[in-house]
């Protein structure tokens, strides 16, 4: 348990270092533990957990930055949305941006859920990066690079561990926490329910994805958005 310092208004809690595990059977437990947390990300309709959201402790996948924990869907009219494929995936576990889901995009693909696969089996990928700096030609240009590991996977002898080896791991997990909360759905839905006093605490709306936003600051970097 992480020890937390709670003050009015503010408070603190405990580092969380990025610790490599000791055995398998230690990655084993991380993924059934993500498994675990996912199925609250899902029933709360939490989204945004990408990787810069998640530390590997161990064996024990820590969630930082908790104000995106719950949410509510944005009401919007069906013509608005592509089809029933996007609806579908709105209400899946593919919302909480935990589990991996490399998109296309037009110079890389990417991926920056929780438990994306580590930055070794990515390979390089485009990004825009600063030419002709302190000069009046300064400008963007497309180059490769390869990405940096996060701190989100389990690490072990030196290797971080994607989830496609533990993936039973992950459902055992999912399945276990949402039986019991199937089973116990009345208790968490009466007045005296732990849920209901977290319910009224401010949280954050996600309007667009991350993507959309990072689009919107790379595209005023531009030399002629400058000026």
């Amino acid at each position: 348990m992480l020890k937390i310092l709670e003050r009015d208004g503010y408070g603190w809690v405990e580092f969380v270092d990025n610790r490599a595990c000791d055995c398998d059977e230690q990655v084993g437990r991380f993924y059934r533990r993500s498994g675990t947390l996912l199925c609250l990300l899902y029933v709360f309709n939490g989204t945004d957990f990408h990787f810069e959201n998640l530390i590997a402790c161990g064996e024990y996948p820590v969630p930082v930055d908790l104000e995106t924990i719950y949410g509510h869907p944005m009401a919007t009219d069906d013509s608005e949305l592509t089809d029933e494929v996007a609806r579908r995936l709105g209400r899946s576990v593919l919302a909480t941006h935990f589990l991996p889901n490399p998109v296309k995009g037009q110079h890389r693909h990417y991926d920056i859920s929780a438990i994306a696969r580590s930055a070794d089996e990515k390979g390089e990928y485009e990004v825009l990066t600063w030419q002709h700096i302190n000069t009046d030609g300064l400008g963007y240009r497309y180059g490769k690079v390869k990405p940096k590991q996060g701190e989100n996977l389990p690490r072990f002898e030196g290797q971080y561990l994607s989830p496609d080896s533990n993936v039973e791991d992950i459902v055992d997990g999912f399945q276990s926490v949402y039986k019991l909360l199937a089973n116990h759905r009345q208790q968490l839905v009466a007045p005296d329910s732990p849920f209901r006093e977290m319910f009224t605490y401010p949280a954050r709306f996600i309007l667009r994805s991350t993507m959309h936003y990072v689009s919107v600051l790379n595209s005023a970097c531009r030399p002629d958005c400058l000026r």
